[in-house]
Formats: C-alpha cells, structure tokens, sequence
C-alpha cells in the first residue's frame, strides 16, 4: 500500500511540480523517502503508512532546507524514520 500511494505522488512532483529528483530513493517495509530540489531549496520528504486498530495511519515529513542537498539533513531524516512507532 505504501508504495501504491507514495511513488505515484512523487512522479507528480516531477511531472507536474518541476521538482528536480536526487538519485537517493528509499523504499523499505517501514517508509519511503526521497529528496527534489524545488527552485533555490531541496526538500527531503519520509511518508510511512501503517495499520492500527483498523484504520490506515499515513505520517508525512518534510524538510524543507535553503540551498543544495545536505547528506547530514538526509542522514537526520533517515533516523527520524527508523523513530516513528506505530
């Protein structure tokens, strides 16, 4: 399901937003997470989905950072992920 909702958004972005893809796409059993440079920023999206009680529960981040792309930014977000508990 994660992939199924996430991956066509981020086609979206590049096709219909300008966004710029960097070649550092992520997809695992807990979250996918991909990076675009979008005019003067670069922007660093995680989306993890997960069931609980039911109910399908989407959580979204976005870093949003003023310049080129910031491994050390990338690096934080990746560990925020392995954080998100369900």
């Amino acid at each position: 399901m994660l992939k199924e909702v996430t991956l066509p958004l981020y086609d979206r972005f590049e096709a219909e937003g300008g966004f710029e893809p960097y070649d550092d796409l992520i997809v695992n059993d807990k979250f996918i997470s991909k990076s675009f440079k979008v005019d003067k920023e670069t922007q660093y999206y995680l989306t993890a989905i997960n069931m609980v009680g039911g109910k399908v529960i989407q959580t979204a981040i976005i870093v949003r950072d003023i310049g080129e792309y910031n491994l050390e930014l990338r690096k934080i977000l990746l560990n925020i992920a392995e954080t998100i508990k369900f």
